[in-house]
């Protein structure tokens, strides 16, 4: 655990490594996780293109970096990820439980977020700015940062998640023209 894993090229997993509380620079490599491909119990740093195929599922581990999800990822428990978080193609929860994944940082959407098929829901918990480019149909949003965040939304698009802002003292920003088809909870913030 005092010592750093460090990727020399792209890299990719059919099978679950589990990092045992180390940490993994990803260097800006590309990372793919194929099936039952996952990295585990740790943190990986310098996260860049993040690609899952065929089912990959991540769980108890954090992503730092400017992280560009490919492919479908599947989030599991306890996921975190920090920085910017552009996803491309699709993120939905586990086919297992409720999901909520912590980004500490903004989210750019040009994909879909979605929950699992069988209905289990995702929980998108966010701190920074939202960015919606595409389909944004998961359980719900939760607006955690300790300062201002704004909301944008492509022309066309909509948010079908419900919302909940957790923070008093920033203030929602309205990027763009925004349309909500659920639940916006401001929990006593400022809406501008």
């Amino acid at each position: 655990t005092n010592g750093v894993i460090i990727a020399g090229s792209d890299l990719e997993f059919h099978r679950d490594f589990n990092l045992g509380n180390s940490q993994f620079d990803i260097q800006n490599f590309s990372l793919t996780l194929v099936g039952s491909g996952n990295i585990r119990n740790g943190k990986v740093i310098n996260t860049g293109d993040f690609v899952g195929t065929n089912g990959a599922t991540i769980s108890n581990i954090t992503y730092d970096g400017n992280i560009n999800i490919k492919g479908g990822i599947y989030i599991s428990s306890g996921v975190t990820m920090r920085g910017n978080v552009t996803v491309v193609d699709t993120l939905q929860g586990d086919r297992y439980y409720h999901r909520t994944l912590t980004i500490v940082g903004n989210i750019v959407n040009n994909g879909i977020i979605q929950n699992h098929a069988s209905g289990w829901t995702l929980t998108i918990e966010v701190s920074g700015n939202i960015t919606n480019n595409g389909t944004w149909i998961h359980g719900s949003t939760l607006l955690t940062g300790a300062s201002d965040q704004t909301i944008t939304l492509e022309s066309g698009k909509s948010f079908q998640s419900t919302f909940t802002s957790t923070d008093t003292n920033g203030v929602i920003i309205a990027g763009s023209d925004l349309e909500f088809h659920r639940d916006f909870n401001l929990g006593n913030s400022q809406f501008d």
